[in-house]
């Protein structure tokens, strides 16, 4: 079979000391162990191995009819790109071939944990073999307004909660962060018309995201690191994120403390000085707790074990593990 083939030929570029790692951690993991950390110097092929260990996973998970999923945790977009090709087993077979441009999944408009409340769009392949990119750091930066599709996939949630039915033009202006009001209003005028409408670009979330993310706007707002919310709002007890929203995001209103309207209660685009930076860390909290509430949903092949172990019953027990004594990369010379 083709994945026999490529991680085979994936496996015989590995130097030993590399190919004993991989054989070390793959009988770690297919006997149920969840964790395996290798650590060695630089330069000595640590993306390499988990090359290896990928395919080798990939190898003993045929006959699933599932794929096999990695999730790729990294720093940065540039470090993603980087070693995206250097962790997949899998090479083009031929122009013809387009199963392979469906194992690596990474774009930078996907590389962030809220994108994990979007549906997954795994698609098959004959490689047996999905890998998802993802560079979460600036998403648990609770002082980051995020990017403008993080806000309004944040307005997509929100106003879909009936307490927010008559609060989506102050809401709107809201999640504006840095955007250009004329560009803004007309992108959330879209959202509002066909936001529910795959055909136009807007991805299905996942239906328990909004339980999930209402359960977290519920839970309190640190009196002491928003003092001057509670201060300006003239709130006397700590109470729950949602509260104070729905206190913020007025109801039928446009909300003149944050944008300028003139007499016809249209937007001027100018900002009053009423939306001071407190109200932009509010948005940036939202994000954050999204993003936690996503993290849920950041699972690779964890099943791997079980499902193998159905498959194969007591054949995977006997596997022996080798400790650090027994496990010598660079044999000694005999004297």
């Amino acid at each position: 079979m083709i994945i026999d083939e490529q991680v085979n030929n994936a496996m015989n570029q590995l130097k030993d000391f590399q190919r004993k790692t991989v054989e070390v951690a793959v009988a770690k993991l297919l006997n149920g162990q969840k964790r395996f950390l290798v650590a060695d110097e630089v330069g000595l092929g640590k993306t390499i191995v988990a090359k290896g260990i990928i395919a080798r996973l990939v190898q003993a998970n045929q006959g699933t009819n599932s794929m096999f999923n990695v999730i790729y945790i990294c720093s940065n977009q540039a470090l993603a790109k980087q070693n995206l090709d250097k962790l997949s087993y899998v090479r083009k077979t031929g122009d013809d071939d387009t199963d392979y441009d469906n194992v690596i999944d990474y774009s930078l408009e996907d590389d962030r944990i809220t994108a994990l409340a979007y549906e997954e769009k795994v698609k098959k392949n004959k490689y047996g073999l999905h890998i998802k990119a993802l560079t979460p750091a600036t998403s648990f930066d609770n002082g980051n307004l995020g990017r403008a599709d993080e806000r309004i996939l944040l307005f997509r949630i929100l106003s879909s909660f009936p307490e927010f039915q008559h609060r989506h033009i102050a809401l709107k202006w809201f999640l504006r962060g840095g955007k250009s009001p004329r560009n803004w209003h007309r992108e959330i005028s879209h959202v509002l018309q066909y936001g529910n409408n795959e055909e136009y670009g807007y991805r299905k979330i996942r239906s328990k995201i909004y339980s999930a993310f209402k359960r977290e706007l519920k839970l309190p707002l640190d009196k002491n690191k928003f003092n001057k919310i509670y201060k300006h709002y003239e709130i006397t007890d700590e109470t729950s994120l949602w509260k104070i929203l729905l206190q913020i995001i007025e109801e039928r209103k446009q909300n003149r403390s944050f944008f300028a309207l003139d007499k016809d209660g249209n937007y001027t685009g100018s900002l009053l000085t009423d939306f001071s930076p407190m109200h932009f860390k509010l948005v940036a909290e939202l994000r954050f707790r999204l993003s936690l509430v996503c993290k849920e949903f950041l699972q690779a092949d964890s099943q791997l074990s079980e499902t193998l172990d159905r498959k194969y019953g007591k054949e995977l027990k006997p596997l022996r593990y080798l400790t650090s004594q027994e496990y010598e990369p660079f044999p000694q010379k005999q004297k």
